[in-house]
């Protein structure tokens, strides 16, 4: 299955719909996590129900930017606190900081943005050929990562 989106704010919504039906390791590359809707509203309860479903539901993230996060973000700094056993977030490397697209990983599909594109996207799911390639991105970008984006200062 392919599909292709190309409505501005589609993609957020495409991104919360697999995250709902996800289960296990999810992974998410993406610049910033502004524009996917997770900090208020349906997308934050989505994604609390996303852990509260499973000790075993992880999220795996590598931004290529916290400063969206840290600075202006409003509840989903303290979920992903409150969550530190289920939800990992790296910093891109050099070589994922000009990657131009973002991604949701799931063991079932994927979805993908153009970052210059601000609407243009695709959804497939793991029959597609494209799946593994992602798969296979994904580990590079991981690996090049840097540890852990810090919620608050230590000994506060």
């Amino acid at each position: 299955m392919r599909e292709i989106f190309s409505i501005p704010g589609e993609y957020s919504s495409i991104f919360r719909q697999a995250l709902s039906k996800a289960h296990g390791d999810v992974f998410v590359f993406d610049p910033s996590l502004r524009d996917l809707g997770l900090d208020s509203g349906l997308g934050y309860e989505e994604l609390h129900a996303f852990f509260a479903n499973s000790p075993m539901n992880r999220l795996f993230i590598v931004l290529q930017s916290e400063k969206w996060l840290l600075s202006e973000a409003a509840r989903l700094p303290r979920l992903l606190e409150e969550r530190s056993h289920q939800a990992q977030i790296r910093l891109a490397g050099t070589q994922a900081q000009r990657v131009e697209d973002c991604f949701l990983l799931t063991s079932g599909e994927v979805v993908r943005k153009a970052v210059a594109a601000a609407h243009s996207g695709a959804r497939f799911s793991r029959e597609d050929p494209e799946y593994s390639a992602y798969i296979s991105r994904w580990g590079e970008i991981w690996e090049e990562s840097a540890e852990g984006v810090a919620f608050r200062p230590l000994g506060l």
